[in-house]
């Protein structure tokens, strides 16, 4: 599907909110061939079990959700880095240790 700039409302790290159609909003992941949908918020009327949404409000929980999954991508990698440096260091450690025959 294309979609013009104009429907991308925001944009962070591999994150980003398109407005599919007036109203609703998905949250999409940037991959190197594609981006896969995440979540979709949309108005919706109010009826006797839910309360009424705005547009501004789904908007603003699409936004809310895509700043998540940032943050989240962002501290995943941080904590694989640091576990590839843990990794690394007890490799080291292990080769300074004389092998008995």
């Amino acid at each position: 599907m294309s979609y013009r700039e104009h429907q991308i409302k925001h944009e962070n790290g591999n994150f980003w909110v398109l407005e599919n159609k007036k109203g609703t909003f998905t949250v999409y992941r940037a991959g190197v061939t594609h981006s896969d949908p995440l979540a979709t918020f949309a108005e919706r009327p109010e009826t006797e079990d839910q309360t009424a949404m705005s547009a501004e409000d789904a908007l603003s929980l699409a936004v809310t959700y895509c700043n998540y999954q940032a943050k989240r991508a962002k501290e995943r990698t941080a904590e694989e880095a640091s576990a590839s440096a843990l990794r690394a260091r007890f490799k080291a450690k292990r080769a300074s240790i004389p092998r008995s025959k």
